[in-house]
């Protein structure tokens, strides 16, 4: 079923990109209509809602929200079409004033993008590498900017921030108009009996997207997405055709200059390609229609690989269509990526963890503004075992192991007192495992991503807890 799912999601991915004949390029991103009456027309007959959201974020109205100014306000509206909004640390999430909003679970979805948004945004507060704070990266999406001297609601470009948008049935990938990105939750179909945490995967997907696009490309060199340079787009050279080719793209070749078929899902471009043949170019595919472009696909495929290195959903991806690989999993991944230049250079981006990109997704955040009724980020150890991460909590019985309820509290359901995790944990970027007893004397470790959900009192009684 993943495997489906997971197929099914990449080859929908490619349909947001209308083919074109141009010079070198697609046109704008669509916004994609589903036609299947099951996932669109029928929500009620067929919904399996979410689990009613907790989060401490609210929907209210965007008109509402006075702090926004007057001209970011009807300019949402119009042009952007959101009626209702989530302010997450002054960053939002939209949704239209849909009858059907309901019906397709659209407010928990948007519950559900508010916790995952706000923890994209609150990674550690000290500078990273490339000299970016948590703050920095906020003031990027908040919509509490002033307004320059002249500028109307009618004004695009002038007022765009990145907000992200949920709908029923639409998707949009573009930015396009006003910063909008966008989740549609029929990209999941609603009968599935793993609703909630496939479309938790979509909606991780695309929030990453919106964040490579508006902050990591800039900021780290390595993650360049308008050309075909840096370490992440020399390295989708590499894999391509061997383990890793975006589903949408026909005409692949390897880097060196072997084509490889990439099964039959986009028709389209393959009529574009006949009609508008290409020069091949080793590690790369047709260039003019699917995802081929430098920003489709290496965003895809960073966050693929990033997800599946830190594991943020169970998901393994699939290899190029014919290739003897077959899914890709993290230890077939690290194995792939340590045979190529690029990709080691990427790999070692990753493994370094100084940056302001997420190292863990949950959509839980800080459930009732409480650190003790949450979940560790961090990879935790019982006794010698392997170092191990909630999820892994929440199958057999393990809450009832040593440790594990009070470093799990809330896949555990504990309600006990707010207590320290009494495990050893793994903490990015120091050397040796480290305990709540270690961080206690070491007060500048509570600053570390993940430290304060794990050690709670060490670290409200170092004077750094929330």
């Amino acid at each position: 079923m993943n495997y489906i799912l997971t197929l099914v999601y990449v080859v929908c991915c490619c349909e947001f990109f209308r083919k074109c004949a141009g010079e070198g390029q697609i046109f704008e991103p669509l916004v994609l209509e589903f036609s299947d009456t099951t996932t669109t027309n029928n929500h009620q007959q067929n919904m399996r809602r979410l689990p009613q959201r907790q989060s401490i974020f609210k929907i209210e109205t965007c008109d509402s929200m006075t702090w926004i100014p007057v001209e970011r306000r009807e300019a949402l509206k119009t042009i952007g079409q959101a009626h209702y909004c989530v302010d997450v640390f002054h960053a939002l999430i939209t949704a239209p004033d849909d009858s059907d909003l309901d019906n397709c679970d659209g407010k928990n979805m948007m519950l559900l993008a508010a916790n995952i948004m706000a923890e994209f945004l609150d990674t550690s507060p000290s500078p990273h590498a490339g000299g970016i704070t948590s703050d920095e990266v906020r003031r990027r999406f908040v919509w509490d900017r002033p307004v320059p001297d002249g500028v109307d609601s009618s004004d695009v470009d002038a007022l765009r921030i990145p907000f992200m948008h949920v709908r029923c049935a639409g998707h949009l990938e573009s930015g396009q108009p006003l910063g909008m990105y966008g989740i549609g939750t029929n990209f999941v179909k609603l009968t599935d009996d793993n609703y909630e945490y496939h479309l938790r995967s979509v909606a991780v997907h695309e929030t990453f997207h919106m964040f490579h696009a508006e902050v990591y490309s800039y900021v780290y060199p390595e993650l360049e997405d308008k050309e075909w340079t840096g370490a992440l787009a020399l390295c989708a050279k590499e894999a391509n055709c061997r383990w890793y080719t975006h589903g949408g793209n026909v005409g692949c070749y390897d880097y060196e200059g072997n084509s490889c078929p990439n099964g039959d899902w986009s028709p389209e471009c393959i009529d574009v390609m006949n009609d508008y043949p290409e020069t091949p170019i080793p590690g790369l595919c047709f260039q003019r229609c699917g995802c081929s472009g430098p920003t489709c696909n290496n965003r895809e495929m960073l966050a693929e690989v990033w997800n599946k290195y830190h594991e943020f959903t169970q998901d393994d991806f699939t290899s190029p269509t014919g290739h003897a690989i077959g899914m890709i999993n993290k230890t077939r991944l690290v194995e792939e990526m340590s045979k190529t230049e690029n990709c080691r250079l990427l790999l070692n981006f990753m493994e370094v963890g100084n940056t302001i990109l997420p190292l863990d997704i949950t959509g839980d955040y800080l459930i009732n503004d409480d650190l003790c009724k949450v979940n560790s980020h961090l990879k935790f150890r019982i006794g010698k075992g392997k170092f191990r991460k909630c999820k892994w909590a929440s199958k057999k019985k393990r809450c009832n192991l040593k440790g594990v309820k009070d470093t799990c509290a809330l896949t555990c359901g504990s309600d006990g007192p707010c207590v320290d995790s009494s495990l050893k944990f793994e903490i990015n970027g120091v050397k040796g495992p480290k305990t709540c007893s270690r961080v206690k004397t070491r007060k500048r470790l509570c600053k570390k991503r993940g430290v304060k959900r794990t050690c709670p009192v060490a670290c409200k009684e170092s004077g750094n807890g929330q």
